[in-house]
């Protein structure tokens, strides 16, 4: 996230969110030309007019929907601030957008001194109760803004992390029982229904144990099975492994 969030100063001190990463990067080896400085300089994401910008460039090249990472930690959000202060309060007449829930741990993988991925500092998953909140929030705070992106008039929300969800609200049954709720409580705000997404790449469950009464094989009856709308990949790196090449061969 390239703007800044209070709760993650302690990892940003700089208060410019990622971008800390970027202009304080340093070459790894003759060559390696560090720091890259962006065309259009360090713009803040929370900045409407920054926003603007991204904005009409996007739409000028044929891209008319952002989806937005959206996070929640601890019993709140996180980094939101994009969103709210960023797009929503730009000129997004001619832009659509919807959330995908990132219901990853988050770990000091951010940090930029010592980055870890085993070093959680918040954990993904939610209990019922947050799930409850979340599903409130995500209702009343943007399904009902003019331009949040649906199908069918069906809001469009994608979860990033099927496991981690299932992790947290107790198994298979239980999770069902939460996303029909969510799907409730939508028709219930006025919508035809919901249009939920998953997302597609290794950690996508291909079979699920447990469950009472049903074979639950292949993907395909696992989406069937918790009622997802479509399925989406969040970036090629998930389904093909990056190339390896010696370094003294380039």
């Amino acid at each position: 996230a390239y703007h800044y969030e209070p709760k993650a100063e302690f990892l940003f001190p700089d208060k410019k969110g990622e971008w800390e990463i970027i202009y304080k990067a340093t070459p790894k080896e003759p060559g390696h030309a560090q720091p890259k400085v962006p065309m259009w300089g360090y713009l803040d994401e929370a900045n409407p007019k920054d926003m603007d910008k991204k904005i009409s460039a996007a739409v000028e090249h044929g891209v008319n929907t952002f989806i937005f990472d959206w996070y929640w930690y601890n019993g709140e959000p996180f980094l939101e601030n994009c969103i709210n202060n960023g797009f929503l309060k730009a000129n997004k007449n001619r832009m659509k957008f919807y959330l995908m829930w990132a219901n990853h741990d988050a770990t000091t993988y951010w940090a930029k001194d010592n980055p870890r991925k085993d070093s959680v500092i918040w954990k993904g998953s939610v209990d019922r109760k947050q799930f409850d909140i979340v599903v409130d929030r995500v209702i009343n705070k943007y399904f009902k803004d003019p331009s949040y992106y649906k199908i069918d008039g069906a809001p469009v929300f994608c979860i990033y992390e099927l496991h981690t969800l299932m992790a947290g609200l107790g198994g298979p049954e239980q999770t069902r029982d939460a996303l029909n709720y969510f799907r409730k409580k939508t028709i219930e705000a006025g919508f035809p229904g919901l249009h939920l997404q998953g997302i597609l790449w290794q950690a996508l469950p291909s079979s699920i144990a447990g469950v009472p009464g049903e074979k639950i094989e292949t993907q395909n009856k696992v989406m069937d099975y918790f009622g997802f709308n479509s399925l989406t990949n969040y970036c090629w790196a998930h389904l093909q492994s990056f190339p390896k090449v010696r370094v003294g061969s380039l």
